[in-house]
């Protein structure tokens, strides 16, 4: 298992470890047997002349050596070999709002980090190697918005899993790739300035780890889709377009069957879809039901992939203080951030880097300290949350096992119904499977359900690259900062933006049909 990070990657930094810089013949063996794009004269090299070699020469190491074998005496004597002090915390707060990496500015050139040394490693191991991006910690606090941590600014890391997941994907390698969260309680700053973790929160940590061995978000060949001409978004809350015609409310059965309307969505049809739903009378039904069961208004659960952590997703809008800004134009949508308050920022259990439709389904990935035996990631979501509505937005892991994609999205869509929870389905920004099958999937099991679909992937289409990492599946980040242009030319603020206007959606016209 070979772990790594961007820390590691900088050109400038690949020689000037002592291992390295002490066996600068071995180094440059390596440089050109694999045609590394190192430098033999690099100044961190050692190379030792003719003295340097002889025992004068050698002095302060025979010196260290002795003193070091002294030493032992003493540590056998104690069991002591050396002392820690207190790790001071990690930190939070970036006031000058620096975005530099490693003397790096955006966007991050491929020929800066040396991929094609870990190429050179990975290619020609005498055994199968599991390469593995360590998780990182993410700060909340001042500028928090352009910089992860004191290592990386956001641009760069972002940037960074893109192209390593490119590569990966290129050179057939087994690649896990993670990123969780990280509250600072768990953190300290070893002396060489990496995150290190307390022993108290170890066994979390190596729990999280085993999740990222078996899990990760999959990318495979895009196509560019056409950018549509409808507009990308509604600025205001009112006069909604219907998504599609209303079917009469009719009781629900326990467990509700499938429903096969007449006429069927055309296969394209999602591609004119709105971005904010109308609430069809199937959901308000849904939701009534929810009610009686002892559903709770004020709360929603998401389920899905990579692009549903919180990290990254509505978190920001239960944070204190505000790491937001809606702007004259959406300052409507302050109520739903109030009406929702605490679900936002929730981690909730039906959210895994990697996860499909499959994965919420089963058990094998549900938080076992948590979570009942046998308990799917779904249901336990739900028995914890208790919620009155759900955002599912899954596929991009899908898109190598596109023939079972609508059973189970079916499957996942008939549970939150049969649970009282109103599903709201969306699209996603990515064409990773190649034809648009899977939105066009979703678009037909909302269509079938009669249920708010929530089409993501229109907003996104004016963005330059779509809103997409040079990957072509994770989306290009920045600050959810609603009235500057800037910051609205990448596609996380609108993710955001738009999922709060639907839950506002939501709830205004639930709240309307149950009082």
């Amino acid at each position: 298992i070979w772990l790594t990070s961007l820390e590691a990657f900088p050109l400038d930094k690949q020689l000037d470890t002592p291992l390295v810089a002490n066996n600068a013949s071995a180094v440059d063996a390596l440089i050109e047997k694999y045609d590394l794009p190192l430098d033999p004269r690099d100044p961190n090299l050692v190379r030792p002349d003719f003295w340097d070699r002889t025992l004068i020469g050698q002095r302060r190491n025979l010196a260290d050596l002795i003193r070091l074998q002294l030493y032992g005496v003493q540590w056998a004597a104690t069991g002591i070999d050396q002392i820690y002090p207190p790790y001071p915390a990690p930190q939070t707060d970036f006031a000058d709002g620096d975005d530099k990496f490693h003397n790096l500015r955006p966007p991050l050139n491929p020929s800066a980090l040396a991929y094609d040394v870990l190429a050179a490693g990975m290619n020609h191991a005498p055994a199968p190697i599991l390469l593995v991006n360590e998780p990182i910690m993410i700060s909340r606090g001042v500028n928090s918005d352009i910089r992860y941590n004191f290592f990386y600014p956001r641009w760069a890391y972002d940037s960074y899993r893109g192209q390593l997941k490119v590569r990966a994907d290129a050179e057939g390698w087994n690649y896990r790739a993670g990123h969780p969260r990280r509250a600072p309680a768990e953190l300290s700053v070893s002396w060489t300035g990496r995150p290190t973790c307390n022993f108290c929160a170890m066994k979390r940590i190596l729990f999280v780890f085993f999740l990222l061995v078996l899990s990760a978000c999959t990318s495979a060949p895009i196509s560019t889709p056409e950018v549509p001409t409808s507009a990308p978004l509604p600025a205001s809350s009112p006069a909604i377009p219907t998504l599609v015609a209303s079917s009469p409310v009719t009781p629900l059965p326990a467990t509700p069957p499938p429903v096969i309307p007449t006429p069927t969505l055309a296969p394209d049809a999602w591609m004119q879809m709105p971005v904010v739903p109308a609430i069809t009378d199937a959901a308000r039904a849904i939701y009534a039901r929810g009610l009686e069961l002892g559903r709770d208004p004020r709360r929603f659960s998401k389920a899905g992939d990579c692009e549903s952590t919180t990290a990254w997703y509505l978190s920001a809008f239960d944070s204190n203080p505000p790491t937001y800004e809606l702007g004259a134009e959406y300052g409507y949508l302050r109520t739903s951030i109030n009406y929702y308050k605490g679900s936002f920022e929730r981690e909730s259990i039906a959210v895994r880097r990697g996860a499909n439709t499959a994965s919420l389904l089963t058990s094998f990935w549900a938080d076992p300290t948590q979570c009942e035996k046998g308990e799917s990631m779904l249901a336990c979501e739900y028995r914890l949350q208790n919620p009155s509505v759900a955002l599912i937005a899954v596929g991009t892991n899908d898109a190598l096992g596109v023939d079972n994609f609508e059973e189970q999205l079916r499957r996942i869509v008939e549970f939150t119904i049969a649970q009282g929870i109103v599903p709201v389905l969306s699209t996603k920004a990515d064409n990773a499977e190649g034809d648009h099958s899977i939105n066009a999937i979703v678009a037909k099991v909302a269509y079938d359900y009669d249920l708010p679909l929530w089409n993501f992937w229109l907003v996104v289409q004016p963005l330059p690259n779509h809103g997409l990492q040079p990957d072509g599946v994770h989306l290009t980040y920045a600050g959810n900062i609603f009235n500057d242009p800037v910051r609205m030319k990448s596609a996380w603020p609108w993710r955001n933006l738009t999922a709060l206007q639907v839950l506002d959606a939501v709830r205004i016209a639930l709240q309307e049909s149950n009082p």
